[in-house]
């Protein structure tokens, strides 16, 4: 079965386009729940995402020549002559009018069987493109962020599933009117005079595997349960010793358990230190899109934009009771197209850091990040999630002279005593400036002097005195229930100008 090839173009312009709308998308959270539901479909294996985020036009000819595309889907902003992309600078938008889209999609003519505009005011766009493709989906009107993400997840995995383009858009238009009613309308399909949606079927397996017999069911099935049963007690009995139970568990490990995270330590010790091992959980990287490396000229920190993996990051595991996951994610706010994405949920806590040694304090901290957190059942009682972007300075002996936390976590709603369960961050003196950070917020390309900040907020720190910053990634939580969330990437230290 040949691969259905996907190309996912995706632009949101820093300014705010003609028709007035805020224009900070959630593209990446619209490339993730594509992903998620086509994973989760029948023909998972049959589709290639190609993807290319802040697009400008060059980007379109450039993607369609490598790629060759059976299908391909725009997310960002339309207006009602065309869509917007960003300009050549990237930082502008700029529009694309619908005759030269039309004019383009018939450069490539035989290959290309769809385009997705899933964008506002698309649906004229999507008309004049059907009667060159053969098949076009578009906005009617204004559709919302939720409920554009809604259709496209659920258009695809329609797709996943062996649906026709027809079946797989009436699908998706009835999520979006189980969750947002006033818009069910808005997704319009298009076909050129002829063309049939309902009988065109993008996945359509040409041989099943052969059906096998009851008994041999039974039979394989036992097998396998028996050899498994067999290899877990061999591994088990393998890696098991009294040091490795929890029970045993060493008096510093026990003391990482307090109710409210402390700021990290960063003392040169094995405890604090701990890279990333081999049986750690493999992070996902989107292998697809693969963004230009970054001119990271006069960037102190190694990887910000994490293209390279965890390289130069080390990782910390308290997993008293909770879970956390790390993974490389696309992230299309971000400069290099890549985001750190960090979980955590229940009492425990994931952790990256990075120590950068610097000159003194005359250097300007960027990041670009966005971070949640919850509490668990019990309002007030039950523990609270945080996420945090950290930043700690350190002397010439790596002893902290100050913290500056930008920190995600739930407001205790009786003044933040401890009498209701936790306080809700960490305790701090003078020498520590927590800065509250909105739930979901995206802080696109958040800025912090350094010498300003410990000048103006940490009272008694000598700012001359700092060697070292250590930048540090935090996801965890005070009890079970409670966790936290975390996106955080292009970080950047870089000397004052």
């Amino acid at each position: 079965m040949s691969k259905v090839k996907i190309l996912f173009f995706a632009a949101d312009p820093l300014s705010v386009p003609p028709d007035g709308r805020a224009s900070r998308l959630l593209l990446d959270e619209d490339i993730r729940q594509i992903r998620e539901k086509v994973r989760a479909s029948e023909h998972r294996d049959a589709f290639e995402f190609d993807y290319r985020l802040a697009a400008r036009p060059d980007d379109l000819l450039q993607a369609l020549n490598e790629v060759r595309p059976d299908v391909v889907h725009f997310s960002g902003h339309g207006w009602s002559e065309g869509l917007i992309l960003m300009n050549s600078g990237g930082r502008q938008p700029h529009r694309v009018h619908r005759e030269a889209l039309t004019t383009l999609f018939r450069s490539f003519p035989g290959n290309i069987r769809l385009v997705v505009l899933n964008a506002c005011g698309s649906e004229a766009q999507a008309r004049a493109i059907a009667d060159v493709v053969g098949c076009a989906i578009g906005m009617r009107g204004e559709i919302s962020d939720e409920a554009a993400i809604t259709f496209g997840s659920s258009f695809y995995r329609a797709i996943g599933f062996g649906a026709s383009i027809h079946a797989a858009v009436d699908q998706a238009r009835s999520a979006v009117a189980l969750s947002h009613f006033d818009e069910r309308g808005c997704p319009q399909l298009s076909a050129r005079r002829g063309v049939d949606p309902a009988r065109i079927v993008l996945v359509s397996p040409t041989s099943k595997p052969p059906r096998t017999s009851g008994w041999a069911k039974r039979a394989v099935v036992a097998l396998a349960v028996t050899g498994a049963a067999v290899a877990g007690a061999v591994y088990l009995a393998s890696k098991w010793s009294p040091e490795s139970s929890p029970i045993t568990r060493t008096a510093s490990e026990r003391s990482r358990e307090s109710s409210v995270p402390a700021a990290p330590s960063f003392a040169d010790s094995p405890s604090t230190q701990t890279a990333p091992s081999s049986a750690a959980p493999s992070p996902v990287r989107d292998t697809a899109y693969q963004p230009p490396p970054l001119d990271d000229s006069g960037n102190t920190v190694r990887n910000g934009g994490f293209q390279d993996r965890f390289a130069e990051w080390t990782r910390t595991v308290d997993g008293a009771r909770g879970k956390g996951t790390n993974e490389i994610v696309s992230f299309a706010d971000a400069r290099s197209g890549y985001a750190l994405h960090l979980t955590y949920e229940g009492k425990g806590s994931l952790l990256f850091a990075q120590k950068v040694p610097v000159s003194g304090p005359d250097y300007v901290f960027r990041g670009t990040f966005r971070a949640s957190s919850h509490e668990g059942p019990m309002i007030g009682f039950s523990g609270t999630g945080i996420a945090t972007v950290m930043l700690q300075y350190l002397d010439k002996d790596g002893r902290v002279l100050g913290i500056t936390g930008l920190y995600s976590y739930v407001q205790n709603p009786l003044a933040n005593t401890p009498l209701v369960g936790v306080p809700r961050r960490g305790n701090g003196g003078n020498d520590v400036h927590y800065i509250d950070v909105e739930k979901d917020h995206l802080y696109k390309d958040y800025e912090l002097d350094i010498r300003r900040e410990i000048e103006e907020n940490l009272l008694g720190v000598v700012a001359g005195q700092v060697r070292t910053v250590a930048i540090v990634l935090y996801c965890g939580a005070t009890d079970d229930g409670a966790g936290a969330e975390l996106w955080a990437t292009d970080l950047s230290l870089r000397p004052r100008r």
